[in-house]
């Protein structure tokens, strides 16, 4: 079994894809230091499964992965794949019929591993089981570090005998047994939970046929149930016939009889229809007779008012009339010793008497002088008392047509009173029987 070629990608300094040959059997890979050759063989051992980062020279496992440059961004995975010759068939098992087995390894940045057989995703373990007696793995003699032959020397009996059981192909049956044994104990554990769980289903079926019983009991009673509900509901549906006929017939009397009452109905609908026509006509007759009510009152109310002004000017003009009567009867009266005199005699007369029992010259003579000057007064006061007592017959004669004038009103308005009263109370009489 030969390494034909090693592939990488974004592993360490192997940022670009990289295709490592490895065309006979022994390469030597030489360069400067820090040129990556201690890389390939990282890369091959990170391949078969190695998840020591110590043991990659690394902090982590993310340290495998290409963390960039001043030139280069950090790569966001890395891969590794090997290309074995398997034309010998030192790999048997499923993997015996091919001449070439490929495996490889993928990584990202959050540490997540992918693994690889022929293009065909599997798990770590396969990886591991297809070199088991071939001295390749991440920890087998085949690949030998720095140090690694004086610590073989310095080893100790356990040490070395791992080793010697790796060259001879005995590690291979060692696994598959601690594996087989690993089975066996877990097929151990789980045949003793089967147990337990049989017991448990035996207890179940168990209390399962008990409920089964119990349901084969409640089945029966309830098909006697059922059977006796059938019996009860055909001695319920033979009632139920015989008070549906009771029932028809009364209904069939009672659709009898509503014909009769709505015969009886559309009667006394079309007498109520009549009804409502003279309801409304009386209604209409009344909000007439209300409306010519207040309307009436209205008017008595006015004619009362004009009625009442007419009283009090009627009684005004009386008292007016009896003044100026009672005014020239005195007048009359104070006259009546004068009859035979003119106002003008009488005035003079009355001055000279008033002059005559002067006795003081200067005085009379004074008197003379008023005397002149109240002739001149008389004169013009006669003149205005004949204007005054003109105006005054003028003003009787006005008073008394008016008081006629009033008198006549005062009786057509008492006659149109009466009427309105007349009216007012057939109104009245109306609104107290509307219908």
């Amino acid at each position: 079994m030969q390494l034909k070629h090693i592939k990488l990608a974004g592993f360490k300094s192997f940022v670009d894809p990289t295709r490592i040959s490895f065309p006979t059997n022994m390469v030597a890979v030489v360069g400067p230091n820090g040129c990556g050759k201690s890389n390939i063989i990282d890369a091959v051992r990170w391949v078969l499964g190695e998840l020591s980062a110590k043991n990659l020279r690394g902090d982590s496992m993310s340290d495998v992965i290409f963390n960039g440059s001043e030139q280069r961004k950090p790569s966001g995975q890395c891969s590794i794949e090997l290309l074995f010759d398997n034309s010998s068939g030192k790999v048997g098992g499923e993997y015996a019929a091919f001449n070439e087995i490929s495996v490889k390894r993928v990584m990202t940045r959050d540490s997540q591993s992918s693994y690889y057989i022929n293009n065909t995703k599997c798990r770590r373990k396969d990886v591991q089981d297809i070199f088991l007696g071939t001295g390749l793995g991440p920890s087998s003699y085949a690949i030998i570090e720095q140090g690694m032959v004086s610590s073989l020397v310095s080893a100790k009996p356990e040490e070395l005998r791992t080793h010697i059981e790796e060259a001879a192909g005995v590690s291979k049956y060692r696994e598959r047994r601690k594996e087989t044994e690993s089975r066996i104990k877990k097929t151990k554990e789980n045949l003793s939970r089967v147990n337990d769980i049989r017991d448990e289903i035996g207890r179940l079926i168990r209390r399962l046929e008990s409920q089964a019983k119990a349901a084969d009991r409640y089945k029966d009673y309830k098909n006697q149930e059922k059977e006796k509900e059938l019996n009860v509901a055909i001695l319920f549906s033979l009632d139920a016939r015989d008070k549906r006929d009771l029932l028809n017939n009364n209904l069939a009397a009672l659709q009898k009889d509503e014909s009769v009452k709505e015969s009886e109905v559309s009667v006394k609908q079309a007498k109520l229809d009549q009804y409502k026509t003279e309801h409304e006509s009386v209604l209409s007759k009344y909000e007439d007779a209300q409306k010519k009510f207040y309307e009436v009152g209205s008017e008595i109310a006015r004619f009362e008012q004009n009625l009442q002004n007419i009283r009090t000017t009627k009684d005004n003009t009386t008292r007016e009339l009896e003044r100026v009567k009672a005014a020239y009867e005195d007048a009359l009266e104070k006259a009546s010793d004068f009859e035979n005199l003119s106002p003008k005699e009488k005035a003079l007369h009355l001055i000279d008497e008033i002059i005559s029992k002067i006795s003081i010259p200067e005085i009379k003579s004074k008197a003379e002088q008023l005397k002149d000057i109240l002739l001149s007064i008389f004169n013009i006061v006669l003149k205005q008392s004949k204007e005054i007592s003109d105006e005054y017959l003028n003003q009787q004669e006005n008073l008394e047509t008016e008081l006629k004038k009033t008198t006549q009103s005062s009786k057509e308005i008492s006659t149109k009173l009466q009427e309105l009263i007349e009216t007012s109370a057939s109104a009245e009489a109306e609104l107290k029987f509307p219908f």
